[in-house]
């Protein structure tokens, strides 16, 4: 039996017409209707063919000059960087978007492959592919995209004319601009993330503290006592570090009031732009402070989002993936009340588990000599996930006492992905 969600609704158990049969009646009800191996062919029947990716949304908000701030209809992207002009995603199946200002070039990403990381310099892009190399296209005037040579690389970074390299043995190396020293990492070891930014550059340690070189005119190289650090970003003449705590530090040129942390608690990624800062949050909502001259601190109604990334005046945002849920359907169609049906659909990504199922009833009250009509929510169930073709069905056997109008859809949330509701399925029982 279904269980109510609210007080009002039609009571659980009724000793004439329970509103849904159990289960397992439902699946007796219906092998002796159609028979068994007859309804399961006709599920299999009805599979379409799908891509077993989920997508995700990219939300931007601030400047949007040369486009690049138009990224909303991107799809099956896993990670976004941001340029002084330009963005890049990479896409789940190692290919490479960009858009924006493709003056230099830093756009041609479009015959990359096996691509796993991609980070956006202010006039160049970098990409990791998967055997160790480094691809980058776009302004070369001071060799920052001479990484061809490069071997056993496991993350880049690219900052104003310079690229930096993770090696698998946590040492660093760097091509491009190096009139601020910004390049001198031949000595670090124990590394395990890198950034940078126009004039310097960020090494995390394994220990969790923090190493920097190039130019430290405004402190943002003042990193040594730093301890607990997490993750590192690099931002216009400033450093932001993530703490273990949930919290975040600052060094740097504090103008704009972008390096005023003090009050940001439950972080886990932080994005330091050109005149603002962007945290996110572990519950998927995103904080920002700094300069808003283009709205590029205008996140706080921004959910379920799992990255960030901060250009000089706007503010990028990686939603989970979003789950397809298709609209339930019925079999057999013509449904009587009392008689066993199937309520099924389909859920992309595949998804082990169960998905739930919402049931509404068109009803009618009185209330003060008024007749109102509506759907009310009558119950819910789990409906079990089932392998198919790279896919989910869900497949729920169920059967309806009262004859009338019923609306049913489906719900799915996980931890890695976003609520997802189907759209309604409204059934007509006799």
């Amino acid at each position: 039996m279904v269980a109510c969600e609210r007080s009002h609704c039609f009571p659980r158990r009724s000793p004439a017409y329970p509103l849904l049969v159990r289960s397992d009646q439902a699946v007796r009800l219906l092998a002796r209707l159609v028979g068994t191996s007859a309804v399961l062919s006709a599920l299999i029947l009805c599979a379409t063919p799908a891509t077993s990716l989920a997508y995700t949304q990219i939300l931007a908000t601030g400047y949007n000059g040369y486009g690049e701030s138009n990224v909303s209809s991107w799809r099956y992207i896993v990670e976004v960087s941001a340029g002084s002009l330009h963005t890049v995603g990479l896409k789940a199946d190692g290919t490479v978007r960009a858009t924006g200002y493709n003056g230099d070039g830093q756009c041609n990403v479009s015959a990359w492959r096996n691509i796993k990381q991609v980070s956006a310099g202010y006039s160049h892009t970098v990409g990791l592919r998967r055997d160790g190399t480094v691809a980058a296209t776009g302004d070369n005037a001071f060799g920052q995209c001479d990484v061809s040579t490069w071997r056993n690389i496991k993350q880049v970074a690219g900052g104003g004319a310079h690229t930096v390299g993770l090696k698998s043995d946590g040492t660093a190396v760097a091509t491009g601009r190096h009139f601020e020293k910004q390049c001198a990492v031949d000595a670090w070891t124990h590394i395990t993330q890198v950034d940078a930014d126009n004039y310097h550059t960020v090494g995390l340690e394994s220990s969790g503290t923090v190493v920097a070189v190039g130019d430290g005119t405004y402190g943002q190289c003042s990193v040594s006592g730093w301890r607990g650090i997490l993750q590192v970003d690099a931002g216009a003449d400033y450093t932001v570090g993530l703490e273990s705590t949930g919290t975040a530090a600052a060094v740097g040129d504090a103008r704009y009031d972008r390096c005023n942390l003090s009050g940001w608690r439950n972080i886990k990624q932080v994005a330091a732009g050109g005149s603002h800062t962007v945290g996110l949050k572990s519950g998927g909502t995103v904080v920002a402070v700094g300069s808003n001259n283009t709205g590029q601190c205008n996140v706080s109604a921004w959910r379920g989002i799992q990255q960030v990334a901060a250009g000089p005046e706007r503010t990028l945002g990686m939603k989970k993936p979003q789950v397809y849920l298709s609209r339930p359907w019925t079999y057999p169609a013509s449904i009587g009340h009392g008689r066993g049906f199937y309520i099924y659909g389909f859920l992309r990504p595949y998804h082990s588990g169960s998905t739930r199922i919402y049931f509404y009833r068109l009803t009618t009250r009185r209330w003060r000599g008024r007749v109102y009509r509506g759907w009310r929510l009558v119950g819910r169930r789990y409906a079990p996930n089932y392998w198919h073709k790279g896919n989910t069905l869900y497949r729920l056997p169920c059967a309806l006492a009262y004859a009338g109008y019923y609306r049913v859809r489906a719900y799915h949330s996980d931890a890695g992905h976003y609520p997802t509701w189907s759209t309604m399925r409204t059934l007509h029982v006799e």
